[in-house]
């Protein structure tokens, strides 16, 4: 199943998580994260407990000092 969010980054907690690709093209820095947990509060999370993703596509679209837009998409 793929979900997405936007700006959700502190709904997933990444200790022992481990990078398993980089990619950087017109201005979009993705990193495919595995081993990453889905925690209760994401807006995606229906069952309400932590859950593991592997697959994690983090994209990081707009870099500025004033703000960082983070998008995830996932398989779970």
């Amino acid at each position: 199943m793929k979900y997405y969010t936007e700006n959700e980054l502190q709904n997933f907690r990444f200790e022992g998580a481990y990078i398993a690709e980089t990619c950087a093209v017109n201005g979009i820095f993705e990193m495919i994260l595995d081993n990453v947990t889905i925690l209760p509060q994401n807006s995606c999370n229906r069952d309400i407990r932590e859950m593991r993703a592997n697959e994690l596509k983090l994209k990081i679209r707009h870099l500025s000092r004033k703000a960082i837009k983070f998008m995830t998409q996932t398989v779970i």
